[in-house]
């Protein structure tokens, strides 16, 4: 009886721990990083375009997809290619300066963006 006892707890404790390891898998670790490349504050004339990428890994340094947004605090100094892609072109459309955002589940980072004629 005993002997059924330590086999059946046995048997128990293997399964929980086989499944154990595979829900850990699965659950999200919410600890990233989040930043721009290149990291260097932007200078470019109108026109020109400028190749952004974010940057996102979890706690391990993996890098991890995930959904991003761009945006600048001054619209009129130029537009993103796609503002909702890990990279992107920021092309120059009038002089003056900004601050480029890139947000991911709920962190920002940005980078100051100088536009030329």
């Amino acid at each position: 009886m005993i002997l059924k006892k330590i086999f059946i707890l046995s048997v128990f404790i293997i399964v929980c721990s086989v499944f154990g390891c595979a829900q850990k898998d699965r659950i999200r670790n919410n600890t990233m990083t989040l930043s721009i490349e290149p990291k260097a504050d932007i200078s470019i004339n109108v026109g020109a375009a400028y190749s952004l990428t974010a940057i996102i890994k979890n706690a391990k340094y993996e890098d991890i997809d995930e959904p991003v947004v761009w945006s600048i605090s001054n619209s009129s100094i130029g537009v993103f290619t796609s503002s909702n892609t890990k990279s992107t072109d920021f092309v120059g459309a009038s002089a003056g300066t900004a601050v480029i955002t890139l947000t991911c589940q709920g962190m920002q980072t940005s980078v100051n963006v100088t536009v030329s004629i």
